[in-house]
């Protein structure tokens, strides 16, 4: 049910964070991989922020009101192209009508940060009848080519 969310993040991550590497059997490049993920700094982390949140915001509000357009407008090529429009267009029927979110905090790792907003989704229960559950929303953002990239976003 909620797998086709988890694979973004699964896939994505893999795109960014191995990028650049070598696969066995390869010769390595003597010039470092351009699009290898950088270590983010205090500094990065400030800059980064509040756009960031901004995007998030933006991006929930386009998955409320249906819009695979508005939801994925900050995902790089690569990673949008492993988002199709079929998958968001099940958000709906698997995990309910998106209603309410509240920015959290973010989580920092050396090269990641991900940021979190608390869901609330409406959905019929088995019996028909109108249940809602707390989900969170992750946004999750690495540093590549001096640029601050999404690398997965999913609902957990």
């Amino acid at each position: 049910m909620t797998k086709i969310f988890h694979l973004l993040p699964t896939s994505l991550a893999a795109a960014v964070l191995l990028a650049g590497c070598a696969s066995a059997g390869e010769k390595k490049s003597e010039a470092p991989a351009a699009s290898s993920p950088e270590t983010l700094r205090d500094a990065d982390r400030g800059q980064m922020r509040q756009t960031m949140i901004a995007k998030g915001e933006t991006m929930l509000k386009a998955m409320q009101s249906g819009d695979y357009a508005g939801f994925t407008q900050y995902f790089p090529p690569e990673v949008k192209a492993k988002f199709p429009k079929s998958a968001f267009d099940q958000f709906p029927t698997y995990i309910g009508k998106l209603e309410t979110w509240t920015y959290l905090t973010e989580l920092n790792a050396p090269i990641l940060t991900t940021y979190l907003w608390k869901t609330t989704i409406r959905r019929k229960d088995s019996k028909g009848e109108e249940i809602s559950l707390d989900m969170l929303f992750h946004l999750s953002v690495a540093k590549q080519n001096g640029r601050y990239v999404i690398v997965g976003s999913w609902f957990k």
